[in-house]
């Protein structure tokens, strides 16, 4: 009897590890979705994929730091939650604008394509970022409101 019920306790222990170690997966990929003003965003969590679609301009953000606090202005719903994640950026032809640090610190992104509707790019909107090549429709895109110093690590840089 002893066997028995050392056997069960051990296949329960087992189980119970299980989902800690990796065996079992415990969340799956998912999609994570939000507004901002009136541009959704999505984000395949399994892919990296961060899309962007809708009308006009986004807002602007802080870093999260001491300007942050002065300004009154947020962090990117990217930076807390999801910059970890975004290895892709796909902006839809209707944006008009990406806000001061909108990709701040999003370290994994490698790559990012910018439609000719984008007419302005903010301060630091690309801050923090590593190594990344860059997919724009109008080389204007890049000469407009200091973008190339919004461009810190261009690795590659494509004109569609």
């Amino acid at each position: 009897m002893k066997k028995i019920l050392s056997f069960i306790m051990c296949i329960v222990m087992v189980l119970t590890i299980a989902p800690l170690s990796g065996i079992v997966p415990l969340v799956s990929a998912e999609t994570r979705t939000g507004k901002i003003n009136n541009i959704q965003w999505t984000l395949d969590t399994e892919t990296g994929v961060l899309e962007l679609s809708g009308t006009g301009g986004t807002e602007n953000y802080g870093t999260g730091g001491v300007e942050s606090v002065i300004h009154g202005k947020d962090e990117s719903p990217f930076y807390q939650n999801y910059r970890l994640q975004i290895t892709t950026v796909k902006i839809g032809s209707g944006i008009t604008s990406l806000g001061d640090y909108l990709f701040y610190r999003c370290s994994k992104i490698s790559s990012i394509t910018i439609p000719d509707t984008v007419k302005s790019i903010g301060e630091g909107a690309f801050g923090g970022c590593n190594s990344m090549d860059v997919y724009i429709t109008d080389m204007s895109t890049l000469f407009i409101s200091r973008s190339l110093n919004n461009f810190p690590t261009i690795k590659n840089l494509y004109l569609n």
